[in-house]
């Protein structure tokens, strides 16, 4: 079994849990030899002295310094947890860790028990970044959990969760499908239509975005968010002498997300409206249509694996101009690459998305 780490900058890495467990059995090994040989070589001067030598090389194995303490916690939230902190400070055994966004797919006391765990780990304070230093300076962080070993035996904290609305997230609960040409997004593109009287090669231009307002946390059953997403899709006709614009989709609307886990979902209500480019009318006269709806759909996605998702869900048209049939429905998964190039600017992905629409009418 293999975890997956992801470095800004950096390209993910799998790390061998077995592999790694060795690597800690060897270290545990030549440290176990090293306090030996330290020991054998103090008997040789009294026995006064090889007791005391014993008694600071146990001491030092068991109470780890604060520089190491502080690596360790970086590297388990890195491997164990996938995220990269601002900051982690580790003081004669309280752990603080700043960061930048409360992980949307991890429960906030998962969190703190892993930290716990780690050794010479006393106590465990988690803050969200603000506007200070990278430090974390309490002035400027906001604590969002804590947990404390006051026995020395890591008991199972209470941490506590920031239970307040969060304002402008800087993540999304439901993330974009990578292959739904009408998701809100700035986006280019190039289609060859087969079968299509009037056109050929085709370009689609498409610009939005769907934007998380408000964020409401909940103590240990996921997040829900509410946001409104909007963009306009067009085509144009790239065998015209001027590259006609053929029609413009313009889309707007509300959404609610919710996540908890690997498991997330979306309900949408938008409207959409179609108009026709100016010189496709001038070129083809058309009888023209006012073309406008309002749907209202539910998606469910679930991720198997970090790089391996699928979704699905469905949705009815519930206002329509002129008449249309209502049903519709989508599915789709999303593999994507383990491995970037470029400073992880590039990474290969396979997406599919099927839609089926009765707006024939």
């Amino acid at each position: 079994m293999t975890r997956e780490v992801t470095r800004p900058g950096f390209e993910r890495a799998r790390v061998p849990r077995r592999a790694y467990s060795r690597l800690r059995r060897a270290c545990a090994l030549i440290g176990a030899l090293g306090v030996a040989w330290t020991t054998t070589a103090s008997a040789a001067s009294g026995a006064s002295a090889s007791a005391a030598a014993s008694a600071d090389v146990g001491g030092a194995a068991e109470v780890p310094s604060d520089e190491w303490i502080a690596g360790y916690a970086t590297a388990t939230l890195m491997r164990e947890f996938e995220i990269v902190p601002s900051a982690v400070v580790a003081d004669a055994g309280h752990l603080r860790v700043t960061l930048d966004a409360l992980p949307a797919t991890i429960e906030i006391d998962t969190l703190v028990r892993g930290l716990l765990g780690l050794p010479g780990v006393e106590s465990v304070e988690i803050f969200l970044a603000g506007s200070g230093d990278s430090e974390g300076d309490a002035s400027e962080a906001r604590p969002v959990a804590s947990g404390a070993d006051a026995d020395g035996a890591k008991p199972s904290p209470e941490p506590t969760r920031d239970l307040r609305p969060q304002f402008l997230p800087g993540s999304k609960l439901f993330a974009p499908l990578i292959a739904d040409p009408r998701w809100p997004r700035f986006a280019l593109s190039a289609t060859w239509y087969l079968d299509d009287p009037e056109l050929g090669l085709a370009g689609d231009a498409s610009f939005g975005v769907d934007l998380p307002l408000v964020r409401f946390p909940t103590a240990s059953r996921g997040d829900f968010e509410l946001g409104i997403a909007g963009g306009v899709f067009s085509v144009f006709d790239f065998q015209s002498e001027s590259f006609d614009l053929i029609n413009s989709d313009f889309v707007g609307g509300l959404f609610g997300s919710y996540r908890y886990g690997d498991v997330s979902a979306t309900l949408r209500f938008h409207h959409q409206s179609s108009h026709l480019g100016d010189e496709y009318l001038l070129r083809d006269p058309v009888e023209r249509i006012n073309l406008s709806f309002e749907v209202l759909d539910l998606l469910l996605s679930y991720d198997f694996r970090p790089w391996l998702r699928v979704y699905g869900g469905g949705g009815l048209i519930v206002h329509r101009e002129p008449s249309l049939d209502r049903g519709l429905l989508e599915a789709g998964t999303e593999i994507e690459s383990p491995k970037a190039w470029l400073g992880g600017w590039l990474r290969p992905f396979v997406a599919l998305d099927l839609q089926f629409r009765q707006e024939s009418g």
